[in-house]
């Protein structure tokens, strides 16, 4: 069973506390949204358990260990800035880092380049492309090592209507035997996820640097 702790995080920029002893316990097969209004440190947080940042104090385990052993082999990560070589195009990319990561997640792959429509680019370089189709083809990156733990960061911005439903399908098909953890920043748009991703996940508001429960008062 897998299981992921952070274990009172905290983080200061600036003089500033952004995180202030965020302790919070996820395991195999759990969904875990993040929502807080810009600025309040989601980012921030996500990278540190992507181990791309490193907290002030506190430290974070998977399966009870140090998680830093497993972070390039398990993890799936999407981030606002683009991650791949903007030189390249998407399938050069998509070929450099299947062979960096052994291939592991292909059949997955191919299933969300036909859902995210992103076979007509294909042979575009990634620096030429708009917004939302850079973030389709940072999503099927993400999934390249079949991650056991997936984070994702605003994995809905940028996306049509048609893109976003057929990513929910497969988050819905695949959540199971991984930890998927995303944030969102915007209420009506966590509302449309929450009613639209047919699995049931919990959310939590990072808010004043700390997890708060999160329930929906006027909807």
């Amino acid at each position: 069973m897998l299981k992921l702790q952070l274990l009172d995080i905290w983080k200061k920029y600036g003089g500033k506390w952004v995180l202030k002893g965020i302790d919070f316990e996820v395991s195999e097969s759990e969904v875990i949204c993040i929502y807080g209004e810009n600025g309040v440190g989601k980012t921030t947080l996500l990278k540190i358990i992507a181990g791309l940042v490193t907290p002030t104090k506190g430290k974070i385990l998977f399966n009870g260990e140090s998680s830093r052993k497993y972070r390039n082999r398990f993890q799936g990560v999407l981030l606002h800035e683009n991650i791949l070589y903007e030189e390249l195009s998407v399938e050069e990319n998509i070929r450099y880092y299947s062979i960096l990561y052994r291939g592991d997640g292909l059949e997955l792959v191919d299933r969300l380049v036909e859902a995210l429509g992103l076979k007509k680019y294909w042979g575009s370089r990634v620096g030429t492309l708009s917004y939302g189709w850079r973030k389709r083809a940072n999503i099927v990156k993400a999934f390249l090592n079949n991650p056991r733990l997936l984070l994702l960061d605003e994995p809905f911005t940028g996306l049509d209507m048609v893109a976003y439903k057929n990513f929910l399908r497969v988050l819905a098909d695949v959540y199971l035997d991984r930890i998927t953890i995303f944030t969102i920043s915007n209420l009506e748009n966590l509302y449309q996820v929450y009613r639209d991703l047919e699995i049931d996940f919990t959310i939590r508001e990072l808010r004043d640097g700390k997890l708060h429960e999160f329930r929906f008062q006027h909807y």
